[in-house]
């Protein structure tokens, strides 16, 4: 039961972060498109990148399709690689998993013998 209701938490914590990605990309100043392309964009290929991405839509449609294409594992493709951002984060994810497991092995073995001893003058009571 503890299970569910954890994953039940994760549900808003996921929104939230999807809501937070979506809005930081969108408040960026300037034109995305036309950041992308250089200096030397013209307005129609700024117009045609602006309508690939998306961006010609209204603000509520781009959120909706960026909810649907994040929950069903389409994060798009990287601007600098041109290959999916999920390939991308699948190649440097166990670059990441080897220092969490080694800060989490030196976390529990300075953490327990501390949690399980005493403060200072303290005594322990068999009976609390």
């Amino acid at each position: 039961m503890f299970m569910i209701w954890r994953l039940l938490g994760a549900v808003p914590t996921l929104f939230a972060v999807l809501m937070l990605v979506f809005v930081i990309v969108r408040i960026i100043p300037g034109d995305l498109a036309a950041a992308i392309l250089g200096e030397q964009a013209t307005p129609p290929a700024v117009a045609a990148l602006d309508a690939k991405l998306g961006f010609d839509k209204p603000m509520w449609c781009q959120f909706i399709n960026f909810m649907l294409q994040s929950l069903s594992g389409d994060f798009g493709h990287s601007m600098v690689t041109g290959r999916p951002i999920l390939t991308d984060v699948v190649a440097v994810l166990p670059h990441t998993i080897d220092p969490t497991l080694a800060s989490l092995a030196v976390g529990v073995v300075l953490g327990l013998p501390r949690g399980f001893t005493p403060r200072c003058g303290e005594t322990v009571s068999a009976t609390t």
